[in-house]
């Protein structure tokens, strides 16, 4: 299975050639990570959409150096709300209460989703464009991808789509097979480091 992930990194300064610059990041960033799945069958053209309310990272890159970059982005499973506008607030509830459970992100058992990069950015051949390969944990399975990384800054905005099931997660049905859902999740990047030391 191959993974992609486009993330711009937007508003952190590139200094000159040949300049020190090194941004660590720890604890809270200011921000959001939603994950979407689109319905099938007769709620085709629907999707569910959650908002993550915990995002933490670290980010350590020097432009002299990009082989020696790094980056972390932790997103706690169980703290979110889900925004889907075309079902009930009691529905909302059994959304919430399924996407925790150990059928899909199984939250008790697996609190983070992970995206890790410990092996640096590999230049694109444009100026601030680099290809981050790293791995993304769900539900505590690990699977490589590569992040393509566009550097300006500490905010970071960006998209992710895997296959739920090589997560081991079964795709949800209902009504018999009637209402089902497509065997993709997409995770939406939006965060914006709050510390940070150079």
């Amino acid at each position: 299975m191959k993974l992609r992930m486009a993330l711009t990194l937007l508003a952190l300064s590139i200094p000159p050639a040949g300049a020190q610059h090194t941004a660590a990041v720890t604890g809270s960033i200011n921000g959001t990570v939603t994950a979407e799945v689109e319905k099938t069958g007769l709620l085709r053209g629907k999707k569910h959409v959650i908002a993550f309310g915990s995002v933490s990272g670290q980010v350590g890159f020097d432009p002299a150096q990009p082989g020696k970059a790094s980056l972390l982005v932790v997103v706690k499973t169980a703290d979110f709300r889900v925004l889907d506008t075309w079902v009930s607030d009691k529905d909302k509830i059994k959304v919430a209460q399924l996407t925790r459970s150990a059928d899909v992100l199984d939250a008790a058992r697996h609190s983070e989703i992970r995206f890790e990069s410990w092996s640096g950015f590999r230049p694109d051949g444009v100026a601030g464009k680099y290809r981050v390969p790293g791995m993304l944990t769900v539900r505590g399975r690990t699977q490589p991808v590569e992040l393509l990384a566009t550097l300006h800054g500490l905010t970071a905005t960006g998209t992710v789509t895997f296959s739920m099931s090589s997560f081991g997660i079964k795709p949800p049905t209902a009504a018999l097979g009637a209402v089902g859902t497509r065997d993709e999740m997409t995770l939406n990047f939006s965060v914006s480091a709050v510390t940070v030391s150079r």
